[in-house]
């Protein structure tokens, strides 16, 4: 099972996520192009010029993929939760995203790679005194991903709370992640209204029809529910017997899993847009569990199960 072995064997947590990666990917070169819509303007140049090419396609949605995997394994043995660097959040990110009914490269897929970037700024918000500095990347971080649509943008809470969490009301911290969030925003609106002949672009929902589901489209979400939900039960004994730092940790992680899944159903029930987003803030959360239970026999089989069940979908959807 993949938790037991990456538990036992650091070599194959280095080896299987690139493979992994590359068989998800292989359906680009064997599959129709699947049409993209976007939610701003900016986005159709670059996205369309690569989906244009199935090569061009595979190779920079690979590209996307390890990136985004070796990016996670970083920010996750960055935090003091666990003392030996592990590989299970790259395995784990991949198995997550193979639920998606789409792989290819996609806005969704570099705002991942922001997100990524986004919770490791907020962790380090525990780490100093001042997190002036970590504060305002983090609002940052937020400006880009609201980049690529504007609803993006409720992300922020995901620096306010925290902030308020390890420093109560912190007024200049506050104020200056909401400025970092904002400098983005201007530069993007600056440059519309220059190249475009004086319009800005503040983005549309797109106008998707959620195609009619079958069995299989609700086994796979009901899995992924049971996944978190054992990943949160094995958290919440790993919570108890820890330090006050690793409780501050594991509340921040549950902020921006909160706040993610609320993004996912305003989206989903409002608009019948489905965000793949959420699954980030829950990859630390399911990792954290796997690590610190030896009882994992079981959410390692429904990993292991998935992840075979959702590549077979992929190539023969």
């Amino acid at each position: 099972m993949i938790i037991k072995l990456y538990k036992s064997n650091i070599s194959a947590g280095i080896i299987l996520p690139p493979i992994i990666a590359i068989i998800l990917c292989l359906p680009l070169l064997i599959n129709e192009q699947t049409p993209i819509t976007y939610n701003l303007e900016w986005q159709k140049h670059i996205f369309e010029f690569v989906n244009q090419s199935k090569i061009l396609n595979f190779l920079f949605t690979l590209f996307i993929l390890i990136l985004n995997s070796t990016t996670i394994v970083k920010s996750f043995n960055q935090t003091t939760l666990f003392s030996k660097t592990t590989y299970l959040p790259a395995i784990i990110y991949l198995i997550f995203l193979s639920f998606s009914l789409e792989i290819q490269f996609s806005p969704i897929i570099v705002v991942h790679y922001l997100f990524i970037l986004l919770i490791t700024q907020v962790l380090k918000l525990n780490q100093t005194e001042s997190a002036l500095h970590a504060s305002f990347k983090s609002g940052f971080l937020v400006g880009l991903i609201s980049c690529f649509s504007l609803y993006y943008s409720i992300l922020i809470t995901v620096v306010f709370i925290p902030i308020v969490i390890i420093h109560s009301i912190n007024i200049r911290e506050l104020l200056i992640s909401t400025l970092g969030m904002v400098v983005p925003l201007v530069y993007l609106f600056s440059a519309q209204y220059i190249f475009n002949n004086s319009n800005i672009d503040f983005g549309t929902i797109p106008d998707i029809t959620i195609v009619q589901h079958q069995l299989l489209d609700y086994t796979k979400l009901f899995t992924l529910v049971l996944i978190t939900f054992l990943g949160f039960k094995m958290v919440n004994s790993f919570y108890k017997h820890n330090s006050l730092l690793t409780k501050k940790l594991i509340l921040i992680l549950t902020v921006c899993c909160v706040t993610s899944v609320i993004l996912w159903l305003v989206l989903f029930f409002g608009f019948d847009l489905i965000d793949s987003i959420f699954i980030i803030p829950f990859i630390y959360i399911v990792t954290i569990g796997s690590l610190s239970t030896k009882n994992d026999t079981f959410i390692s089989f429904l990993l292991t199960i998935t992840l075979i069940i959702n590549i077979v979908a992929l190539f023969f959807k």
